[in-house]
């Protein structure tokens, strides 16, 4: 079991505000594959629980995603590579290019 942590802002990126609040959102996945998936190259989507169900979200990236492993462990972080196409990828804890 891992848990996916990140901020996001509210709302569709082409109508997004930058200088509102961002939300914390976490969920858990069964695998790391699963967890990476729900970023993925998708950096603003409709989110299927709790209070913003329903909602668009665009990840921020001020505060880089993160995945834990059950006990709490940094095991994988999400990075922008490419700013201009504002791609990114998944860097894991034992890739040395994560810090």
């Amino acid at each position: 079991m891992v848990r996916i942590e990140f901020y996001a802002w509210i709302g569709h990126y082409k109508n997004l505000n930058t200088e509102e609040p961002q939300e914390f959102f976490t969920k858990k996945f069964n695998t790391l594959k699963e967890a990476k998936n729900i970023i993925n190259d998708e950096k603003c989507f409709i989110w299927e629980e709790g209070e913003w169900e329903g909602c668009y979200i665009t990840i921020s990236f001020k505060r880089n995603p993160k995945i834990y492993d059950s006990n709490s462990q940094l095991v994988s972080e999400c990075k922008i590579i490419d700013w201009k196409t504002y791609q990114a990828k998944w860097f894991d804890l034992d890739d040395s290019s994560l810090y």
